[in-house]
């Protein structure tokens, strides 16, 4: 289960420290203004423009989803057990766990399939820079390079920690979220390489992102997201508690948002205060995907097959 929707280039930057922690600024609550049915285990979750790319798990399928309308406009077929989405104006990368493929789409004017790239066992989290897709296998514990023009893998696969669950591209590189052994990965993103070694976080981590100027890890075990440093991988400040099992995480309208599998809830972070803001948000049954697209978030949900709405 994962997502990231692009962006960061394939050279790591060396970004600021993050400023230190203030109090919190009011934050006005946030609005779920719509519920979209997509079909069975609604997973990934990706946007780009006005378009909403959803993986259905159990349907096999990737829908489409008009931001503009809300409604359903395309169903295609997409491997089985698709999982992450990673979209583009004009392409979608998906995962698909039980083929162990990565998926490459064209969707103008439609949506079709023109790819299918071997790219490890159980391959789960999928993100873009500006010339490679990064997909990694959750049982080879890998991360594999992807050239988005040829469609074809650039090098070996380059080895993270125990099962890898999503991958994150920032300014400073590609990060990896390891289940198994509770660290994430640094990987630098013009070389394939690991960038020191394994960085620890808390339990059984799933999501992963980077922004304002830090990398934001949500662990599933022990209910907490992780802050680091980019540049050294320390700790900044204490975990922060959020709702039960975090999942996946984005970054948008100055704060860091969290999908709470186990509480059907999303939670938000001020990341001048390291603290949640607010009351958490209801969401459809066991969220996991989350993305931000044409002004608002867009919160996938596994139990109930969903898509909620938010007007952050």
């Amino acid at each position: 289960m994962a997502l990231s929707t692009g962006g960061g280039t394939d050279r790591a930057r060396v970004v600021a420290p993050a400023p230190a922690a203030r109090a919190p600024a009011p934050h006005p609550p946030p609005t779920a203004v719509a519920t979209i049915h997509i079909g069975k285990a609604a997973d990934g979750i990706a946007a780009a423009g006005n378009d909403v790319w959803v993986a259905a798990a159990r349907d096999n399928a990737l829908v489409h989803i008009d931001a503009r309308t809300d409604r359903v406009t395309a169903r295609v077929p997409a491997g089985n057990d698709p999982d992450s989405v990673a979209a583009t104006r004009g392409a979608v990368w998906v995962s698909s766990r039980g083929t162990g493929r990565l998926l490459l789409f064209r969707t103008r004017p439609r949506p079709v399939q023109v790819r299918a790239l071997p790219v490890g066992a159980k391959p789960e989290g999928v993100g873009l820079s500006d010339r490679r897709a990064w997909v990694v296998s959750a049982a080879d514990d890998t991360v594999t390079r992807v050239n988005r023009g040829s469609g074809a893998a650039t090098g070996r696969p380059t080895p993270v920690g125990g099962q890898p669950i999503d991958v994150s591209v920032g300014p400073t590189g590609v990060w990896t979220s390891n289940s198994d052994d509770g660290t994430v990965t640094h990987v630098d993103s013009a070389t394939g390489g690991r960038i020191g070694g394994p960085i620890p976080v808390g339990r059984a981590p799933k999501g992963v992102t980077e922004g304002f100027g830090s990398v934001w890890v949500a662990n599933g075990g022990d209910n907490t997201v992780s802050r680091l440093d980019p540049r050294t991988g320390r700790a900044i400040g204490r975990p922060i508690r959020v709702g039960d099992q975090p999942s996946k995480l984005t970054v948008a309208a100055g704060l860091v948002w969290v999908t709470n599998f186990g509480s059907a809830t999303v939670s938000r972070i001020d990341p001048r205060s390291d603290r949640v803001v607010g009351a958490p948000l209801s969401v459809g049954r066991e969220p996991v995907g989350i993305a931000f697209g044409a002004g608002h978030l867009w919160v996938a949900s596994l139990r109930d097959g969903t898509v909620t709405k938010i007007r952050p």
